[in-house]
C-alpha cells in the first residue's frame, strides 16, 4: 500500500509539467510564472522536510501516513479548481 501511495505521490508532483503547454494558452501565462507554479512546491518541500522529520519521530506514522493521504487528496482535489496563478502557486505550495 505505501508504495502506491509513494508511487502517486511522485507521479502527481510530475504532472503538472506535462500540462505546462496547456496552462500556458488557457490562462496566458508566461514561462516564468510557469517556473513559478512548478517550483512552488520543492521550495516548501525543501523547507518542509525538518518538519516532517521531527513529527514523523514523534507521533504515529500510521496516522501521518493516513493524514498525509487525505490532506494530499483535498489538495488534488483543490488544484482542479485553479483559475489564476496565485491559485496554482498556493496549491502547489501545499
Amino acid at each position: 500500500m505505501l508504495w502506491f501511495v509513494c508511487f502517486f505521490n511522485y507521479a502527481d508532483r510530475q504532472a503538472i509539467f506535462s500540462v505546462f503547454e496547456l496552462l500556458k494558452s488557457e490562462m496566458n501565462l508566461t514561462d516564468l510564472q510557469l517556473g513559478i507554479v512548478g517550483a512552488a512546491f520543492m521550495w516548501v518541500y525543501a523547507m518542509g522536510a525538518p518538519l516532517a522529520g521531527f513529527l514523523c519521530d514523534r507521533f504515529q506514522r500510521k496516522n501521518l501516513i493516513l493524514g498525509g493521504c487525505f490532506f494530499w487528496s483535498c489538495v488534488t482535489v483543490a488544484t482542479g479548481s485553479c483559475s489564476k496563478l496565485w491559485q496554482f502557486v498556493t496549491v502547489r505550495e501545499l
